[in-house]
């Protein structure tokens, strides 16, 4: 059985062929039914057929509110296929359900040269992964799991690397989540270390409340990399 804890808190439909999809809000096929309001966001459709999400690294968003479902405390799954334009962005953010000190989040940090990093906030401070180099117009398959003080970073379904961390659960921000936006940006208009706005695309997006087996990560790309022609 794959899931426990709250189990699949965001799961963001996604279509292949037929009409482009809408663009005032986005389907959450999850149980919990966090479906996002979009703003600015385009689509485009693969040579697969897959139809993908557009940001404009300026005014591109998806807002899925801040449901208790989504305040997740012990173990966080997320994931997305990510193609990144550019960085010029200040840390252009993949998901984001953060606020202050706490939360979880996956993005891109700029300000040190274009380097991937997860962030997972808690009481006691904000927590940046593994340095991984991310490169632009390349699609790659981007997870992270948080399980039992530990993060693991997936890139196309190889283990990228650890950061043992001092906590044992997470503290939930109670801030909307974002996808290709911070939460500061969507809450309040503000900004942080985490202030930029998504430039590129992101599809199949997941959000869990339980940490998948490297075993499950690697099934996860395997399962879609065809659609992506990696």
């Amino acid at each position: 059985m794959e899931g426990k804890s709250s189990g699949t808190v965001l799961d963001v439909a996604r279509q292949r062929g037929g009409a482009q999809p809408g663009v005032v809000s986005l389907l959450d096929r999850s149980r919990f039914g966090n479906d996002g309001a979009m703003t600015n966001v385009t689509w485009t459709q693969l040579p697969t057929g897959l139809w993908v999400m557009g940001f404009n690294g300026a005014t591109s968003t998806v807002d899925c509110g801040h449901s208790e479902s989504l305040r997740l405390t012990s173990e966080v799954t997320m994931m997305a296929w990510v193609l990144f334009t550019d960085f010029s962005g200040h840390c252009p953010v993949i998901f984001m359900e953060s606020g202050g000190q706490l939360g979880y989040c996956m993005g891109a940090q700029q300000t040190t040269g274009n380097i991937f990093v997860i962030w997972a906030d808690n009481t006691g401070g904000h927590l940046w992964g593994p340095a991984i180099p991310m490169p632009a117009g390349i699609w790659v398959f981007l997870a992270v799991t948080i399980r039992s003080g530990m993060q693991i970073v997936y890139v196309n379904g190889v283990n990228a690397g650890n950061l043992v961390v001092a906590y044992a659960t997470l503290a939930p921000a109670n801030h909307d989540l974002g996808i290709g936006v911070t939460s500061n940006l969507i809450d309040a208009g503000g900004g942080g270390d985490f202030s930029g706005h998504m430039n590129g695309q992101i599809v199949l997006d997941r959000v869990k409340g339980y940490a998948l087996t490297p075993a499950q990560i690697r099934s996860k790309f395997a399962a879609t990399r065809r659609l992506f022609g990696v």
